[in-house]
């Protein structure tokens, strides 16, 4: 008698259930983090920004304001954007959270702080 050799059909449906909910969950994060990334971005783009340097909160919200909807920030509004004087600068620090369905009734929530200073 030979033995058998190979996965099962059991075994293939586990796996490919597996990797459907790993892409599943993928699908669902990267946005998130594609968005915190480009947050990121916004506020590095402010460091290089001299027009800001000395700018009351009202004018980097302002600026900030333009550049998340060009790029199509959602998850951050103004209560989650502080505007500090530091020596040196402005420091700038967004500081939020994005909830995100996973699968059926199972959200995940992703909290993020970034920070950037404006040199004077």
């Amino acid at each position: 008698m030979r033995r058998q050799r190979g996965v099962s059909l059991i075994g293939w449906l586990i796996v490919l259930i597996f990797v459907g909910l790993v892409a599943l969950i993928a699908i669902r994060v990267v946005p998130v983090y594609v968005e915190a990334f480009t947050v990121r971005s916004i506020l590095q783009s402010l460091q290089d920004e001299r027009s800001l340097a000395g700018a009351d909160r009202n004018a980097v919200w302002r600026t900030l304001q333009k550049r998340f909807e060009i790029n199509d920030v959602k998850s951050v509004g103004r209560d989650n954007i502080s505007v500090q004087a530091v020596s040196g600068g402005t420091q700038v620090t967004v500081s939020y959270e994005t909830r995100f369905p996973l699968i059926a009734n199972i959200d995940g929530i992703a909290s993020f702080t970034i920070r950037a200073t404006i040199r004077h």
